[in-house]
């Protein structure tokens, strides 16, 4: 979920001046970039998912006023403001009380919120829900995103629900996980790897295993950052027959050093680098191949050619 350079450069400087309550900052930094960018559905996505209620709020406001996207706008500044104001507002307030959205935002605003009786049933279109999941998702509110995809993976939900929840949590993943495998206090890794581990289940019930292979490679690093490495290392092996392989030796090298388990850490990674080299070279052949059937008989016999002498080198 990385934000283009230019945005992002905006959005810091907007943020900076909301949260000093800099009206001329603020201004000066609204001016900074075209507003169709600045206030696409697409950014506000990515803001929602940074849980900058402030920001979301401004940005969603604004988008209603110059109606850009002003629908869905207009959605989302009506959930947040629900969920600052702890009250339904908009068009929120005349859902009925088992949609699937409220009990998303109240049980976000009020932690004492209970579930439906277990004889009710949740309602909601499937955007209603993957809206509702995402934004217990980016308010952290684990414990109620895994109680919805449990019960939601007990009603038979439509397969497009599952692939557009599994869509949503590995974007999200670039946000809960990083490059120096450090975890962020405010994320439950335990949580977080239970709702990997019920989109892996949906997904090769729907057999998709590709799409199992990426959830399970996500579980595992949710095991990794709660420090739980052997569940981890357990996971990390069942995705090395797929196409999440190279990636799972690199993070099971990490999960054995930081076990100070230091001597099959290295035999980890030195497996890691023999298959990148292996699957580098077959690449090159790979690519040597195209472009000796490319050239056909153009080439003659004695003929030096630079293309296929560089990929032969590769």
């Amino acid at each position: 979920m990385n934000l283009e350079p230019d945005i992002q450069f905006a959005l810091t400087r907007i943020n900076s001046a909301l949260l000093d309550g800099r009206m001329d900052a603020l201004e000066s930094a609204l001016r900074i970039i075209e507003l169709d960018r600045l206030l696409s559905d697409d950014t506000i996505n990515k803001v929602r998912a940074r849980n900058k209620t402030p920001l979301t709020l401004l940005l969603t406001s604004l988008a209603v006023s110059n109606n850009i996207q002003p629908q869905r706008a207009q959605h989302w500044l009506d959930c947040y403001q629900s969920i600052t104001k702890k009250q339904l507002q908009g068009s929120l307030q005349h859902l009925p009380r088992q949609h699937v959205l409220i009990y998303s935002i109240q049980s976000i605003f009020d932690e004492d919120a209970q579930p439906l009786n277990l004889l009710e049933q949740y309602i909601g279109e499937d955007q209603d829900w993957l809206d509702a999941l995402e934004l217990l998702v980016d308010h952290h509110a684990w414990n109620s995103v895994v109680f919805l995809i449990e019960f939601l993976g007990k009603q038979h939900s439509p397969l497009i629900v599952w692939l557009n929840l599994a869509k949503t949590l590995v974007e999200r993943a670039k946000i809960f996980f990083d490059e120096s495998g450090n975890a962020h206090p405010d994320v439950n890794y335990i949580q977080l790897a239970r709702l990997f581990d019920l989109c892996s289940q949906a997904s090769n019930n729907a057999d998709m295993p590709e799409v199992g292979a990426e959830m399970r490679l996500l579980q595992a690093k949710s095991f990794e950052m709660a420090g739980q490495y052997d569940q981890a290392i357990a996971l990390l092996e069942k995705c090395f027959n797929s196409n999440k392989h190279l990636d799972a030796y690199y993070v099971m090298a990490r999960c054995y050093c930081k076990s100070q388990r230091k001597l099959q850490s290295i035999e980890t990674l030195d497996s890691l680098l023999k298959m990148k080299a292996h699957a580098e070279k077959n690449s090159s052949i790979k690519e040597l191949e195209i472009a000796q059937e490319n050239q056909g008989q153009q080439v003659r016999p004695n003929e030096f050619n630079v293309q296929l002498a560089s990929l032969a080198l590769k």
